[in-house]
């Protein structure tokens, strides 16, 4: 054994040594490992603490942490019966993890600010998704970028939502919405943290037109669930009213809503009526035209619920993801390569200092031939913490 941690200790040395030599370094926080990477700028290597999905291709040698965490993890809490959490959240460059443990051995993951848009810039901030390293996960499945939250147990990994995909435009940028890769990020905060709850919130700044548009986005999570919340509060920090559009859009599996709306499946767009639904999701069940006629559950379920006084006007589930819906190339809903769900509100209007707040819950839910997610008071936020959180 003392010879192994001798020729761990020889390559960390090593790594580091081609670094100072040859490349640059990026160190922030509790690491994942130690990764040796091609430069993609004009260094010939790059030595990081993290690995994001996107930048496997150019990884040369690695040294993972997981398996030590774990280890450690297990004699930290296993014994307690109770579940607990582990976080890594880099305050720089607004980007992380949280995991959840609970007692039957099962675990919950949100990934965050992990990931390139489609424009190839990287996101920063509470954002969900990303992925981790491979050596996390079982499920070879589950190594891509898109995963954003899964769930893990006596079968293996489950992926439950992908990447994000979330806009902003108001009446004069319609035709060119902001997305959130293009949000300035002005910094991000560990607000909480211990074994069994964590909040965090990040910052951002955009402008629409020649008008200033703040936000601010805080994440709560309790080790006991297998969900979180995400608060987003718009804030119009400019001298003039600003109307604004947002969209909130996630993905895949199959369809489900608050309605049950079993033929859903056989549409192109699926508008929900969110009068008479506070949550949307998709769910590994195959539904036939006939209600009665199901096919056996597949593994997982998820959901995507709303409250407070800014609520959405429109929810989708659809086959073409994206602020604008066009009735061209449509993917039919039964198609499980190409699937969404969209929140959007329209036509906000702000006053100069004037803010509203957006509560989502996001998050796994029971899978049976009903498809139910957790009851509204069960995943609506305390009070109390909504006051902490928006006090920051």
């Amino acid at each position: 054994m003392k010879r192994v941690y001798q020729l761990i200790f020889a390559v960390i040395l090593l790594l580091f040594s081609l670094a100072i030599n040859f490349g640059s370094f990026s160190f922030h926080g509790r690491p994942d490992g130690i990764y040796l990477l091609l430069s993609s700028d004009r260094k010939l290597f790059a030595l990081k603490d993290r690995l994001r999905l996107d930048e496997y291709e150019r990884l040369i040698a690695r040294i993972e942490f997981e398996a030590f965490y774990a280890r450690w993890r297990n004699k930290d809490n296993s014994a307690t019966g109770t579940p607990f959490l582990k976080y890594n959240w880099n305050r720089k460059n607004g980007g992380g993890y949280l995991i959840s443990f609970f007692p039957d051995g099962s675990r919950f993951l949100a990934c965050l600010g992990r990931f390139l848009d489609t424009d190839n810039n990287s996101v920063k901030g509470l954002f969900v998704g990303g992925g981790l390293p491979p050596g996390h996960y079982e499920n070879p499945a589950l190594k891509t970028p898109e995963t954003g939250v899964a769930f893990y147990d006596q079968r293996g990994w489950h992926h439950l939502w992908g990447r994000t995909g979330e806009t902003i435009s108001s009446p004069a940028t319609a035709t060119d919405p902001v997305s959130f890769s293009r949000w300035e990020f002005i910094g991000s905060e560990i607000l909480f943290s211990s074994q069994y709850q964590l909040a965090l919130k990040s910052s951002h700044l955009l402008r629409l037109g020649q008008q200033p548009l703040k936000v601010e986005r805080y994440l709560n999570y309790h080790a006991k669930d297998r969900f979180f919340s995400l608060v987003n509060r718009f804030t119009n920090s400019g001298s003039l009213p600003l109307v604004y559009n947002y969209s909130y859009g996630n993905d895949p599996l199959n369809p489900h809503s608050g309605s049950t709306d079993r033929n859903a499946g056989q549409e192109l767009i699926n508008r929900i009526d969110l009068t008479h639904n506070r949550y949307i999701g998709l769910s590994g069940i195959q539904y036939a035209p006939d209600r009665e006629k199901t096919t056996a559950p597949a593994s997982m379920a998820n959901f995507l619920s709303w409250q407070g006084d800014a609520l959405p006007d429109r929810g989708y589930l659809t086959s073409k993801p994206g602020l604008l819906l066009s009735g061209k190339d449509k993917v039919p809903l039964m198609n499980n390569s190409s699937r969404g769900v969209i929140l959007q509100w329209h036509r906000r209007t702000l006053l100069p200092g004037q803010s509203e707040t957006m509560i989502l819950t996001i998050g796994m839910a029971e899978n049976d031939r009903l498809t139910v997610a957790p009851s509204s008071s069960t995943v609506t936020i305390d009070p109390a913490e909504l006051r902490f959180l928006l006090s920051h």
